[in-house]
């Protein structure tokens, strides 16, 4: 097997889909346009439903339950109930260009898509706990892999495997389109979004 090899494709629900999180075997992909979020079914394509925002979402990361949502319109992150789409907590995000966004249990993994930024960030206090560069510029796309973070970056047409601790590129392998934005690891492959080819990929990563 190949990293970055496609396994199957499926056009992404709308044009503006953006980044995407893997919960319960199915994938939640921001649609900053329509200002949702759409639970869609990987085997088919389908919307199995829509969770209504009150603000332009980008990175998405799962969290007990509930989802924790880049606020674009008011640069924010905030904890979304999917059930009912209330806020239940808002933190400011450090970001100019808030885009991607992870958590391993902890902290949040934060991205600024413009500054070349990531951002590690307590989960209760909303504290900035470190500022450090991203592995290549317009750095979008990011998820936490078991003990690794994976970061997409659109200068390069790269995803990145980084040590989270040192911030060193352990291993990196290329896009299959020209925009790499989303990504969201189901525990055995890797799932990307690009939104200039308005497609889903699962991927291989090893």
């Amino acid at each position: 097997m190949t990293a970055g090899r496609v396994i199957r494709s499926f056009a992404a629900p709308s044009s503006s889909s953006n980044q995407p999180e893997w919960v319960d075997s199915t994938l939640l992909i921001a649609d900053p346009s329509a200002n949702v979020i759409k639970q869609v079914d990987p085997i088919s394509g389908r919307v199995i439903r829509t969770i209504t925002l009150g603000f332009s979402p980008r990175g998405v990361a799962w969290s007990s339950g509930n989802l924790w949502v880049v606020n674009f319109t008011n640069r924010q992150i905030v904890l979304v109930d999917i059930i009912t789409g209330r806020i239940i907590k808002t933190i400011a995000s450090p970001a100019s260009n808030p885009q991607g966004l992870a958590r391993d249990g902890a902290y949040l993994w934060h991205t600024d898509g413009v500054a070349d930024i990531l951002y590690q960030i307590n989960e209760a206090t909303g504290r900035v706990v470190r500022t450090l560069s991203t592995p290549a510029g317009s750095a979008y796309g990011l998820d936490w892999m078991g003990a690794r973070l994976l970061v997409s970056a659109a200068a390069t047409n790269r995803i990145y495997e980084l040590d989270p601790v040192s911030i060193s590129t352990i291993r990196s392998f290329p896009t299959p389109g020209t925009l790499p934005v989303g990504l969201a690891y189901d525990t055995a492959h890797l799932w990307h979004l690009d939104p200039a080819a308005q497609t889903i990929y699962q991927l291989e990563l090893y």
